[in-house]
Order: C-alpha cells, then structure tokens, then sequence
C-alpha cells in the first residue's frame, strides 16, 4: 500500500531531518512509527500526505508514484488526524464537521446523513450530533475528528500523535476505535509512548531521521538500550525486570520475564 525508497528531507541547509529512509507497508497493516520529538516521524508523515515535499527519494501510495501532478488524487487515498483536535474543526455542530470532507467532494445529501450517522455511532457520539465541539473534552474532540475521516472513507488513516494532548480517559477512548479498525484501513500511529503500540503489526523507531528498528512489538520492546538511548521509556514490565535485577532476584528472573512478555502481548 505504501512504499517509501531512499527519502531525504531537510527544513535548513546540511540538516537532514529525513535521511534515506525507506520501508514498506501491507495493505490492511497496522504500523506504529515511534520516536522521541524532533526524530523525524511527524516530517514523515507529512511527506507521506504531500504536505511537504522530499528533496530526494520516492513515495508510492497503491503503486502510484506521488508527485505534484497526482499529489491531490492520492490524498483521496490518506485520512490524517492530527495532535490537536481544535485545528481541524471548522463546523459550528459535530455534525458539520464529521460531514465538512464529504460536502467538499460533493457527496450525495442522502449518502452523506448515512455516513455521519454511521461513524457517529462508531466513535460513541451520535448523542452529540448538535452539540458545539468546543464543549466537548478532549477525547469527545479527537473522536469526532476521527469520524470526520472515516466519513470520507480512505484507504489509509495516519494518526499523527493523535493522544499526546488527551487525559488518560481519553487517550483510553481514542486507542480503543484505533485498535477497532485494525484490518479495516492500513493504519500509521505516530506517537512516542510504547504502550500504544503494542497492538501493532510492527513498529518502526525513528531517531535523528533514520529507521533504526523495524519489527514486531515483541522483538522491538527487547531492544531495551537502544530505546533508552533514543529516549524513549521502556513498557511497565520492562521496568520490573529491571528492578528484580537491581535488587539480585535472579533466580526467577527467566521465568518472570517470559510470564510478562505472554502477559503483555496477550489479544
């Protein structure tokens, strides 16, 4: 679905916030892009979306190459919801908005009260049709944006740190409708928390503008120092094994470390 080969990007001169990177992705796949700010994964996606344009290297997005030409037709393609809800609201009700993508490509008026009933229900928030969006919280926002994507149905949804500014419950209400669709799009999670993407298919890090790991969170999670040293925290059970380790209990170390790894990735 998505092909990215040798890609460079740079906002100034000689500082290279893109650096030969290249990866594939499957259609139907759910890929976690995790790094620590300024490692380049929100410039990615942007590149991704056509918002940006690389300095060198290709971008294929269902075979097609993205150039200026056809960078409109393949965003038919990309739904992209971003770190703050309140940037992408522009109707005065949630149904204005969760209808605002399908009015600019001219739905039919009766498809379109279909479309925003359907993904209204699916994000819980069919009861907040007529409500203004700035009365709801945080993760009621981030919920409707992501009706307002679903509504203009593509191919592929990029999630562009979309729980960094939401509390618990909400990052808890967001993570849930994005595991929900696993299989149904090709999903891109950008983020810098591990516990988010325990659910991928794989996850690729990102530091200094490289790919530096490209995995199943399983084996990624391994890579203990790696991630520290890309500053990055390391996942709760991690984090008690390290402590057994400090304080010598090593005896049941093993056998604790395999408990929590078949806990963690437990479906």
């Amino acid at each position: 679905m998505i092909k990215v080969e040798n890609l460079n990007f740079s906002y100034k001169e000689n500082e290279k916030v893109i650096d030969n990177v290249s990866f594939d992705i499957n259609k139907g796949e759910f890929i976690s892009i995790l790094g620590h700010n300024g490692s380049g994964k929100s410039t990615l996606a942007k590149l991704l979306v056509g918002l940006l344009k690389a300095d060198s290297g290709d971008i294929y997005i269902d075979n097609q190459r993205l150039t200026e030409k056809n960078v409109d037709e393949i965003r038919k393609k990309i739904g992209i919801v971003f770190q703050n809800p309140d940037n992408q609201f522009v109707g005065v009700t949630v149904l204005d908005d969760i209808a605002f993508g399908m009015e600019n490509r001219k739905f039919p008026r009766d498809t379109m009260f279909q479309m925003v009933d359907r993904y209204a229900k699916l994000v819980r928030m069919e009861k907040f049709l007529n409500y203004n969006p700035e009365n709801l919280s945080g993760g009621e926002k981030q919920r409707v944006a992501i009706a307002g994507v679903l509504a203009i149905n593509p191919d592929i949804i990029i999630f562009d740190e979309a729980t960094s500014m939401l509390d618990p419950k909400g990052v808890k209400e967001v993570n849930e409708i994005v595991w929900q669709l696993k299989r149904e799009k090709t999903i891109i999670a950008i983020t810098h928390n591990l516990n988010e993407t325990i659910y991928s298919d794989r996850i690729l890090v990102m530091n200094k503008g490289k790919i530096i790991l490209n995995g199943r969170p399983e084996n990624v999670f391994r890579e203990k120092e790696l991630l520290q040293n890309c500053k990055l925290d390391i996942i709760e059970s991690m984090k008690l094994l390290n402590l057994i380790e400090k304080n010598g209990k090593l005896a049941m170390k093993q056998e604790i470390e395999e408990f929590l790894w078949e806990l963690t990735f437990q479906k």
